[in-house]
């Protein structure tokens, strides 16, 4: 409390703890020996059986979890109760859907869109979804956007109708802020087929959480633009992850040690237990392989702790099962690659980013057929396919021999300051004899990093596991080194 009252806070740690208070030697490491942790879920409840047995205390103390320093409130006041988990990720409610017939199909598909909805958007990790029940409470009554954020601590609001003639149903969408009452996006949907039918509805639905709710949706982009300025010191877990996103979209040396030392110092105290940020790190180490910053053993080692100690918090995470899917392409355990991806896909099959990195990898694993039908499955859901993932289809053409697909398969191509991309572009054009294509996209990498010969060496070594094929590059690498 005298910390606290201080405003030392941050000194509060497991560590700070049990070197100060109980006496523990400075080589103390919290993450082998769980007592400050045990000691504080047993305080969290004598406090709440406490102060549930004096009701009427002036002051009440709280311990949140995964925090050690306490908080003072006062009993009684005029604030609501908080009525969802303390957390940083982007709160969203569903209203019921409004009707303009009362044909009883229709009634039923508009009943049953704010509970599937619901069910499909709980799926992402990085969304709280507020129940349909707190919802039917709160909204017995007429109730605006700002109440819904200032009595629910709903930040998203998603709002829309069920229209049916003899031809056609249409279901129109829209996402709107609860801080400024603006609407950021709307979509209609036509339903194909018969009204009845599950599947058909299943369809519209999930296309509907992806682009609401995926890793590239409308909100993580919302949300992005509200914090790209952002000192990066002061972000919370959730906002360093759109600066990853952000990050994945160019992959350059200079931005991927940015991000190394953003969730290295984020790690190391505040989120040193969040499984999230943990698989996060290990697959920027593994990008730190690709470019040549690390050496493999290291990354291995440090990824295998990584991956183990994220596992442990949050096994169902999709994101801790990517980078064990990447820890598994490290250590040539093929199969270990093809069921993380079959996990994935089963977690969330709307998490079509996360799908498709996953699907990426298969094919480096070299199971090809696998992949290319994971990534192809997701062309025909989503608009939203980085360019980078088409490498895949080229590189299989290139496998199979056939180098007029290879060619199709990067048609409009668009590189972005992606040196890793750009060298497999140069390495595709050469095998297939592109040689003029082939120098330009080599001098270009050549341009982003040093050490191009050492990090396109390491890049096959590392990412290709198909030994024929990994043979085809390598030799088409060495004239581009010549």
């Amino acid at each position: 409390m005298e910390k606290a009252e201080a405003g030392l806070g941050d000194e509060l740690t497991q560590h700070g703890i049990a070197t100060e208070l109980f006496g523990k030697p400075t080589s103390f490491d919290p993450s082998s020996d769980p007592m400050v942790r045990m000691l504080a879920t047993k305080l969290r409840k004598s406090l709440a059986v406490f102060f549930e047995d004096n009701p009427n205390c002036e002051v009440k103390i709280d311990l949140p979890k995964r925090s050690y320093t306490p908080v003072l409130s006062l009993n009684g006041s005029y604030l609501p109760e908080p009525t969802l988990p303390d957390t940083h990720y982007p709160t969203i409610a569903v209203l019921p859907f409004s009707l303009t017939s009362q044909d009883e199909l229709c009634v039923d598909l508009t009943n049953s869109l704010q509970e599937e909805l619901n069910h499909a958007l709980g799926r992402f990790d990085q969304l709280a979804v507020l129940s349909p029940l707190r919802i039917q409470e709160a909204s017995e009554g007429s109730i605006s956007l700002s109440e819904l954020r200032r009595l629910l601590g709903v930040r998203y609001v998603i709002s829309g109708s069920v229209r049916r003639n003899s031809m056609s149903t249409r279901i129109t969408i829209a996402l709107s802020e609860t801080d400024q009452g603006i609407q950021i996006w709307s979509e209609r949907f036509e339903l194909m087929g018969e009204l009845g039918s599950l599947g058909e509805q299943e369809r519209i639905v999930q296309k509907m959480a992806t682009k609401i709710g995926s890793s590239y949706g409308v909100i993580s982009m919302h949300e992005f633009q509200a914090i790209k300025h952002h000192d990066k010191t002061v972000l919370n877990d959730y906002q360093a992850r759109l600066f990853y996103l952000e990050y994945l979209t160019k992959m350059s040396q200079e931005s991927l040690q940015d991000m190394i030392a953003l969730y290295e110092e984020l790690t190391l105290e505040r989120y040193a237990n969040d499984a999230r940020m943990l698989a996060t790190l290990a697959q920027l180490y593994c990008d730190a392989l690709l470019f040549g910053i690390m050496d493999q053993q290291q990354v291995i080692e440090r990824c295998e702790k990584l991956v183990a100690k994220a596992l442990d918090f949050s096994p169902h995470d999709s994101e801790v099962i990517l980078a064990q899917a990447w820890w598994a392409l490290l250590t040539n355990n093929e199969q270990k690659v093809k069921s993380c991806a079959e996990r994935i896909i089963q977690l969330n099959p709307n998490s079509h980013y996360t799908i498709g990195a996953a699907g990426w990898l298969v094919c480096l694993s070299g199971n090809f057929d696998y992949g290319i039908r994971i990534l192809t499955d997701l062309l025909g859901k989503d608009e939203y396919f980085p360019n980078w993932l088409k490498l895949s289809q080229a590189l299989n053409a290139i496998r199979q021999q056939d180098m007029d697909a290879a060619l199709q398969s990067i048609e409009l191509f668009y590189v972005e300051g992606n040196v890793l991309q750009t060298i497999l572009l140069a390495l595709i054009y050469q095998v297939t004899g592109h040689y003029a294509f082939a120098e330009q996209h080599w001098s270009e990498a050549n341009g982003m990093v040093s050490e191009l010969p050492r990090i396109s060496e390491q890049l096959l070594k590392v990412m290709i596991l198909d030994k024929p094929l990994c043979e085809t590059l390598e030799k088409a690498r060495q004239i581009l080194v010549r």
